[in-house]
């Protein structure tokens, strides 16, 4: 195995880490699942793309995507999901909205963009060093989805709204005597989540083409990050994220193409059927979802 296969297991780690992160913060706090994500993450794709159509540089449509997926996430929010939200149990009903959503959010842009596979107009070359080859997309993107997860933690952890989001988190009700509000927090939670995916989307533009459907390949994976991190763990997606980047990158080093989509469904079913006690959900907790106490 060369260097390049190593290194290739820390970038892909990276990148999914900043994949997983939006999906992790909504199903933490929330206690639902936005299938959704992998079409978020397109539609930030997109968004840099045509910002790059502009003369925008990549890295400085980043917080642009932010905002265009988080105002997407309060129009969706405000739309259906705080409706949802009021309900006993309101996974089912999130995951049907969701599933929608995402249906919705990838024929829109079929229609309006044709089915045509998009690319920036400036990709990033590779460099060699000490005889290593490293792509600086990949390299970029795995800094960034670093970057991400460590400035959600540490404003979760520092700032007066990052505690009250883990109050919430923790306790609902309790959180709710003590005077915060719970309906704001969601929503605050949401549109963060949308951007999350949006901006992780404007940078893997730099790394994969731009089409309608590449959230169906980054959606799996968003789930099976889930499975194996567990609910609002990120020393559990973080590890989560570099097993998978293993577990792919050695299955296409020994059959020499990507079996990306097919190693995340494997991977999920295998946690569930084969340690599901072991783990933050089971089939039942998926399709059931977390009855608020």
């Amino acid at each position: 195995m060369s260097p390049e296969f190593f290194l290739n297991i820390i970038l892909f780690g990276g990148i999914y880490i900043g994949v997983g992160l939006s999906i992790n913060l909504i199903l933490g706090v929330m206690r639902l699942i936005n299938v959704a994500n992998g079409e978020l993450i397109m539609l930030g794709a997109y968004a840099a793309w045509l910002f790059s159509l502009v003369g925008i540089p990549p890295l400085a449509s980043l917080p642009l995507a932010f905002i265009v997926n988080s105002l997407i996430g309060l129009l969706s929010y405000e739309s259906s999901i705080k409706k949802v939200m009021t309900r006993p149990d309101p996974g089912m009903s999130a995951l049907l909205v969701t599933y929608g959503f995402s249906m919705l959010m990838m024929n829109l842009v079929i229609l309006i963009f044709t089915a045509d596979y998009r690319g920036l107009i400036t990709p990033l070359p590779s460099v060699s060093v000490f005889g290593v080859n490293i792509p600086i997309a990949r390299l970029i993107a795995s800094i960034i989805g670093l970057a991400f997860a460590f400035s959600l933690y540490i404003f979760l952890r520092t700032t007066y709204l990052g505690k009250a989001i883990r109050a919430v988190a923790s306790n609902k009700m309790g959180a709710s005597i003590v005077g915060i509000d719970i309906n704001k927090i969601y929503r605050i939670v949401y549109v963060i989540g949308y951007g999350l995916a949006g901006a992780c989307g404007s940078i893997l533009a730099l790394m994969f083409p731009v089409y309608p459907t590449m959230g169906q390949l980054f959606g799996p994976i968003s789930l099976c990050l889930v499975v194996l991190g567990g609910m609002g763990s990120y020393i559990g997606l973080i590890a989560a994220a570099f097993t998978l980047s293993f577990i792919e990158n050695v299955c296409a080093y020994m059959t020499q193409f990507s079996l990306k989509p097919l190693v995340a469904f494997l991977i999920i079913m295998m946690a569930l059927l084969v340690r599901p006690k072991e783990l933050h959900y089971n089939i039942k907790k998926i399709t059931g979802m977390f009855r608020h106490e």
